[in-house]
């Protein structure tokens, strides 16, 4: 336990170090704070911090109170209002303290096992519809994006980005994206290649005995839509119960 005259010297020698920022940097406006102590405004970014000289201040005596008391003296940091909460936050401090607000929100309801069918019905849902895992892995990273979201529009300056989600998609929904990016490919074909070039060369004979087997005109689009279909067949085998518009 410290000693009652080591204690009044540390107070002593803290209200002399808080005298001597008052009057040394109290004149100062923001502009002169951070050109005397350009670590400052590293520091105060990197804790997502307004660079004011408000919290310019607050950090310098903070630093003398760490180094005349330590760091462990919580009571000693609330009672001089320097504990890390009073710094004004930026924009992006905000936006990310709303996200892990509402976070901490999402993670107790996950722990919340017995209704996670309920308490994430509108997301199990989309993931019905893009064909992703209905998992909580999955649901807590929808969350966060739409929370994110939320957050950018509150605070726009935030800086902040939303990725694109890398959701944990079913064996049906890989195969349905494959296809997808199959069609593109077909779809891009039709558009960058000449038609004479489906129409005469022998990589599209097949297509073309095809459709003069059914009667039909031997185009390009037809041709482009005969490997579709061709595409999308396979892909009914392996999925028969899989719901997509017809060709």
């Amino acid at each position: 336990m410290m000693s009652t005259r080591k204690r009044n010297r540390k107070r002593r020698d803290f209200e002399s170090a808080l005298n001597r920022i008052d009057s040394e940097v109290g004149p100062m406006s923001t502009e002169e704070l951070v050109e005397m102590y350009p670590d400052i405004v590293l520091r105060l970014d990197e804790k997502n911090r307004i660079i004011s000289k408000d919290n310019g201040v607050r950090l310098l005596k903070r630093d003398a109170l760490i180094r005349i008391y330590g760091e462990g003296d919580d009571h000693m940091f609330k009672f001089h209002g320097l504990s890390n909460d009073c710094f004004d936050l930026n924009d992006k401090g905000l936006a990310l303290q709303y996200i892990n607000s509402k976070m901490e929100e999402i993670d107790e309801k996950l722990k919340d096992k017995e209704n996670f069918l309920s308490n994430f019905s509108d997301e199990l849902a989309y993931f019905t519809s893009i064909l992703a895992h209905k998992s909580p892995e999955n649901v807590w990273q929808l969350c966060l994006n739409r929370i994110k979201a939320d957050a950018i529009k509150l605070f726009p300056n935030c800086g902040l980005e939303i990725p694109v989600p890398d959701y944990d998609m079913t064996e049906e929904g890989r195969a349905f994206v494959k296809l997808m990016a199959d069609f593109s490919e077909l779809d891009s074909l039709l558009e960058n290649v000449p038609e004479e070039i489906l129409l005469t060369e022998s990589a599209w004979v097949r297509q073309r005995a095809f459709l003069e087997s059914q009667k039909t005109k031997i185009c390009g689009k037809n041709i482009i839509t005969f490997e579709k279909r061709k595409l999308y067949d396979e892909f009914k085998r392996s999925y028969p119960d899989f719901d997509y518009e017809e060709i």
